[in-house]
């Protein structure tokens, strides 16, 4: 796991879908704007929207470190047993080495990528 603490009390300013791939918007506390660049898109979790979001951590984990959890957030598996589906998603996940970017809020949006690779890239 991967921990961007220069994100703590920043901001979460959006994303934009541009299949297979996602850009999520960020600031650092000091206002530094960066682009995460989520390439081959799997699944994708968001919401929560609000002006205004606060960041409280954004970390990234690679196909060894997603969990059951994850699964089943990313795939909105509401099943009344989503263990089974939950773990055949989660096999091909490590099979093809696919990682996660999780936004988690301290006020509003939350994100859960789940991609082939994730690029932070500074933006202007």
């Amino acid at each position: 796991m991967h921990n961007f603490h220069e994100f703590h009390d920043g901001w979460f300013d959006g994303l934009r879908i541009d299949e297979p791939h996602v850009q999520v918007f960020l600031r650092t506390a000091a206002k530094v704007k960066f682009t995460a660049v989520a390439k081959n898109v799997s699944a994708l979790s968001a919401g929560g929207l609000k002006h205004g979001n606060v960041v409280f951590e954004v970390v990234t984990r690679d196909h060894n470190e997603i969990t059951l959890e994850d699964i089943i957030d990313l795939y909105d598996l509401k099943l009344s047993n989503p263990l089974p589906q939950a773990t055949r998603l989660l096999e091909k996940t490590r099979s093809e080495r696919l990682m996660v970017v999780e936004i988690t809020p301290s006020y509003g949006g939350s994100c859960l990528i789940l991609a082939s690779s994730v690029e932070l890239v500074k933006s202007e």
